[in-house]
């Protein structure tokens, strides 16, 4: 075995074409892997090599057998291989760039280590994957060699060489039918971008996964280059921030592929994606397809064999509008459907049949005039947020992208696919008028009063109930969130928490970030809430329909109006909200005087256990300073027993470090320190710091103002109480 491992460093296995005249990108896996026994122990050997994968082709490998590595990381170094190292090199790289280079598990000892290798693999990018998770790049031979049984295409295994299946070695060279993409071909690549990744399902170009885009639209050089999606995208494609392209010659790529989930966040991303090419390249987003994206199924449906189960009568949709339109033309009974969150919910076999169709799939932007520059700049441009509320109103539902053409124009994309991003996003931002719930605080309700949550249920085990009973299609994550914060009841939370905080559910030290896991805590309703909510009502109600199942209503009918209970804000696309607290006494109070047709008394924002003051503002209508408080206990003493609202204990300790002085000195050695020290005497309720200084810091304080000096002095606002009326616009 061993000696046949040295026989193959000998060879740089080569392709047959022009594969000598083409930029070639690095790709490796581990190709097999045995035992043995060795004086009783066993011993594991893998057999590596450095590989040249030929950019934009799955099918071309340039291999260069390094040797057997015993064990992970002990590679045996022999000059054949590092010879073999310092030709294979030559032959890729000498005079080539932007190529990226790997090498196998244990290869890295193989590797020549020459000033001109040394240049090479510093200019091309070398990545030791070694320093990968264990196992990442190995593959038992087994799965490989059914792999090659099956016929399936993979990097490295099939398609490109032959295994032995009682060896594991390298048998053969590259089939003779494959050739290598000409410089041209290699032109008209697309570099796949996708917002996850899509699992490995099958290998077809380059895999680039969780890309997170920058608004770059108002964002300066340095905050673009330092963005580190952006970073990777400029170094992939080869692209320059200070250079127009009048072609995609100069560039590694011909084309951007954006895959991203089907759903409105998709969309979100995709305009993103194009906003950052529009901005910086202009040039490039007026070339027709230089642009592109990879759409998968929202929606399918189908109808099922009675006899094999076999699907019929197949529908994908790739919006929802789209399907929404197919449900109120067609008779549905017998079909059957799937929602597909994102490119995770596709099954392998689905995602081959969607590259095997990739023509039905493959949506070219094109550039249709300076309208399409004006769309894109409505939608990023953050000086033109009011343009964008007109934008939001103006959009009429059932609208959507046509995605059986094979094009789309920039300003259609903008203003009947990515609105309704803009959209969704305000409605998941800003309350209901009516009830004061945004749709997830909705869903948690609803399916809390379908399971009659009268004894404690895990947090955990809640949102999975949820997630089922109510079309919950979002992260586990966030809905956790929803439901702790319905619960809690800490100064500057809730007024009246319509959920049981059973266990940790977070405190004002830091506002509420501090919560247990929600594997570990309970909730149930609060008694109040089907008071404030009366079951009488629930049978009125106008309740929304999710694939047949029956969810949440339109709104709920509370008898007192919760959102100023309790409060709400938000920041959405074009809009954004900040609802104080008030007393629900106040309220009740103006409720009755409403109905005997009496004038309502005024108002004032009121938080459930807070100590300090909210008073307006008499310089500026519409403002309340909120001071909290504190006060002298003697000449060098203070104390602090109440902070303002949502100003939480944490963040003011850190202030109050801040004010310390540095380094340790002390008295005189302070002069540039406020304080000389504090200390904390808090509850999970209150706050309570005693802070001491000198008698000089003291009277200096007390001239400008006590509340001042310690930051106690806060505002609140009652002019962006925006919320969604009744009918669904926003007020």
């Amino acid at each position: 075995m061993a000696a046949e491992a040295h026989r193959l460093q000998k060879l740089i296995v080569w392709g047959s074409g022009t594969s000598k005249t083409v930029e070639v990108e690095l790709d490796c896996a581990v190709i097999c892997k045995w035992r043995s026994e060795e004086e009783g122990k066993q011993a594991f050997y893998y057999y590596c090599y450095m590989g040249a994968r030929q950019r934009g082709s799955i099918h071309y490998l340039a291999l260069m057998p390094l040797g057997v590595s015993k064990s992970i990381g002990e590679g045996r170094v022999n000059p054949e291989g590092i010879e073999a190292c310092h030709k294979f090199c030559g032959e890729v790289f000498g005079n080539r760039k932007h190529n990226l280079l790997s090498m196998t598990d244990g290869a890295a000892a193989y590797r020549c280590r020459c000033e001109q290798c040394k240049q090479w693999f510093e200019e091309h990018h070398w990545v030791n994957h070694s320093r990968k998770p264990r196992g990442e790049f190995s593959r038992p031979i087994d799965a490989a060699v059914a792999d090659v049984a099956i016929g399936e295409t993979r990097a490295a295994i099939a398609g490109t060489m032959t295994l032995d299946k009682e060896w594991g070695l390298l048998k053969a060279p590259l089939p003779r039918n494959i050739s290598a993409k000409t410089p041209a071909e290699i032109e008209r690549c697309d570099l796949l971008v996708r917002a996850q990744q899509f699992r490995r399902m099958i290998s077809t170009g380059d895999r680039w996964s969780a890309w997170i885009v920058l608004n770059v639209r108002d964002a300066n050089f340095k905050q673009v280059i330092g963005n580190a999606e952006i970073s990777n995208l400029l170094t992939i494609m080869g692209l320059d921030v200070k250079t127009q392209y009048d072609s995609t010659s100069k560039l590694r790529y011909g084309s951007i592929m954006l895959m991203t989930d089907q759903d409105h966040d998709g969309s979100h991303i995709k305009g993103l994606l194009i906003n950052l090419i529009h901005f910086w390249w202009p040039s490039l987003a007026k070339m027709n397809g230089f642009l592109k994206e990879f759409i998968t199924p929202i929606v399918k449906v189908w109808k099922e064999s009675s006899n094999n189960g076999a699907r019929r009568e197949e529908t994908s949709f790739f919006s929802m509008n789209q399907y929404e339109a197919w449900k109120a033309q067609q008779e549905r009974k017998g079909f059957k459907s799937k929602y597909y969150k994102g490119l995770g919910t596709s099954t392998a076999k689905e995602a081959k049949e969607y590259f095997r169709d990739i023509e039905q799939h493959e949506i070219k932007f094109k550039w249709t005039g300076e309208q399409d520059g004006e769309a894109i700049d409505l939608a990023f441009n953050k000086k033109r947020a009011d343009d964008r509320k007109d934008w939001i109103n103006g959009y009429e539902d059932g609208t959507y992208v046509d995605h059986t053409r094979g094009s789309v124009g920039y300003t259609d994309f903008v203003h009947k696919e990515l609105v309704q991003f803009a959209k969704y996003d305000v409605q998941r931002s800003v309350p209901s008028l009516v009830d004061g719930f945004k749709p997830s605080q909705r869903k948690v309700l609803f399916c809390a009063f379908k399971k009659k949550l009268r004894n404690d249920i895990k947090v955990a085990q809640f949102v999975g109930y949820i997630s089922e009973q109510s079309a919950y299609h979002h992260g586990e994550v966030s809905l956790e969130n929803t439901i702790v914060n319905l619960a809690q009841n800490f100064v500057g939370s809730n007024n009246t928490n319509l959920l049981v905080p059973s266990g940790q559910f977070g405190t004002r030290l830091q506002g509420g970030k501090d919560h247990a896991a929600a594997r570990y805590i309970y909730t149930r309703l609060s008694p109040v809430t089907r008071i404030l909510f009366h079951p009488d009502d629930d049978n009125v109600l106008q309740y929304l329909d999710d694939e047949g199942l029956v969810i949440e209503p339109k709104w709920y009918c509370p008898i007192l109006p919760t959102v100023l209970m309790n409060g709400a804000d938000g920041i959405g696309v074009g809009w954004s909200t900040n609802i104080p607290n008030y007393n629900p006494r106040e309220i009740i109070r103006n409720l009755r005087m409403m109905l005997r047709g009496m004038p309502m008394a005024e108002m004032h924002p009121w938080y459930k256990g807070f100590q300090g003051s909210i008073l307006p503002n008499d310089r500026e209508p519409g403002k309340y300073e909120v001071t909290g408080v504190i006060r002298k206990r003697d000449g060098t003493t203070l104390e602090i027993t109440e902070l303002p609202v949502k100003n939480w204990t944490q963040n003011y300790k850190e202030f109050l470090e801040e004010l310390m002085p540095k380094d340790g000195k002390k008295g005189e050695e302070s002069s540039e320190s406020t304080i000389e020290d504090f200390r904390e005497y808090h509850t999970e309720s209150s706050v309570h710091f005693v802070v001491t200084m000198t008698p000089e810091k003291m009277r200096a304080a007390e001239r400008a103002g006590l509340e001042k000096t310690f930051k106690l002095k806060s505002s609140l606002a009652t002019s962006n109480m925006v919320l969604f009326d009744a009918e669904g616009k926003i007020t």
